[in-house]
Order: structure tokens, then sequence, then C-alpha cells
């Protein structure tokens, strides 16, 4: 019902108006896109969980990484005599600089106090130059490819912000759907009866579609509910 006329007189006139399954098929998409929101802060959720495991099970901490440094130092020397040196440029590789693990500042580094690793090479009596440097490591961990406690605590409250925005429209559907269910119970109301509206005394009700009504020579005391 999108209409209803008294004689040529418009008394209702819900044309500007969704119909009710409109608003239910509306209703449907939004909860379809709250459950989805629903999955996407859960999967945030195990995604952080993991994250947080991942670190604590796979990662070392300063304190932890300092600890073993020290020990593979002492544990380096005592057996095979070679040194950990750790400087802020390399020297002039020689035969001083030999059986020495030289650690100096990461020239790209990813993280805080990453160093690279050197030895110096001796490539015979007859090379020019016979000392050289190798890189054979780096302390730097890498962790470019996960989340920053910051960057997963964004994405779940604007997963919170959206959830909040689609249940503030379900509210709205809720007070259209209170309107509609008022009207139909007053056209239902109508049905079978002889009701007076102003003076006029309604004598007969008539459901059809507005090309119906335009082509009807119209009755002053029938009702005619436009369907379309």
């Amino acid at each position: 019902m999108n209409k209803l006329y008294l004689g040529n007189n418009v008394i209702v006139d819900l044309s500007g108006y969704y119909d009710k399954a409109t608003i239910d098929a509306s209703y449907g998409y939004v909860e379809g896109q709250i459950d989805s929101l629903t999955d996407t802060v859960g999967d945030l959720d195990a995604s952080l969980s993991a994250l947080v495991t991942k670190v604590n099970t796979d990662y070392y901490t300063k304190t932890q990484i300092d600890a073993s440094v020290a020990a593979l130092e002492q544990e380096i020397e005592a057996a095979i005599g070679i040194d950990l040196v750790a400087v802020d440029t390399l020297p002039e590789a020689s035969a001083d600089t030999l059986r020495k693990i030289y650690l100096v500042p990461s020239t790209n580094p990813k993280s805080a106090n990453s160093k690279d690793e050197f030895i110096t090479i001796d490539k015979g009596a007859g090379a020019d130059p016979r000392y050289v440097w190798e890189q054979i490591g780096s302390t730097e961990v890498d962790l470019s490819n996960y989340y920053t406690k910051t960057e997963v605590d964004t994405k779940i409250n604007d997963a919170s912000t959206l959830i909040w925005a689609e249940i503030a429209t379900l509210a709205k559907k809720s007070a259209v759907d209170a309107s509609i269910a008022v009207l139909d119970a007053s056209v239902s109301a109508l049905e079978g009866e002889v009701k007076i509206y102003g003076d006029t005394t309604i004598t007969h009700l008539v459901s059809c579609s507005q090309a119906t009504y335009d082509s009807l020579t119209k009755d002053a005391s029938t009702l005619y509910v436009v369907l379309d």
C-alpha cells in the first residue's frame, strides 16, 4: 500500500517511503555486514594473539641476546681463541686482525644496535692485498613482515567504529518497523467497517492500482487503497 484516497482526495501518501520488504532486505544486508565485521575482528584478535605468541617464543629480548653474545664470546675464546671486537669502523686488514670477529654498526639497520660481522681472510703470500675483510653475518632481526602493536590496535579500532555505525542503522530500522506496524493496523481496522472521515461517511473500501484508480469515476463515500 502506497496511497489512500477518499474520493478524489489523498489522505495518506507513502510513495516516498520504503516498503517493509525493502527494509527487511536492507536489514539482512546489514546483518551480513556485521557478521563479516565480527569475523574480521576475530581474525585480527587471532592474528594479534599469534604474533604475540611468535614474538615470545621465536624472538629474544635485548637482554637475552646480550647474555647469549657474552656467553658465545667466552665459548669461542675458550675453544679456538677467536676474539669478538666491537668497533665503529673496520681497521685495515692485517695479520693482527686474523682470528678475530669484528662487529661494526650495520650500514642498513632495520633495528637498533644491529651489527655486521667481519673476519679477516688470508689469501696467501702471493696475493695483493694479502689480507681482506669478508662479511660473515649480521645480528639483524627482521620483523618487517609483522604488524606492530600500534598497527594492530588501529585495525581493531577501525573495525569497532564500523560495527557501532551498523548498530545505529539497525536502531533506525526498528523505529521504521514500529511506524509501519501502526499504519498496517489502521488500514486493517478500516476493512469491512463504516467509518466517518470529517463529515463524510465511508460506505465502501476498494483496493486497486494507481492506473485503475485514475480511470474510475470517483465516489465521495468510497475509500480507495492504492497498492502500487
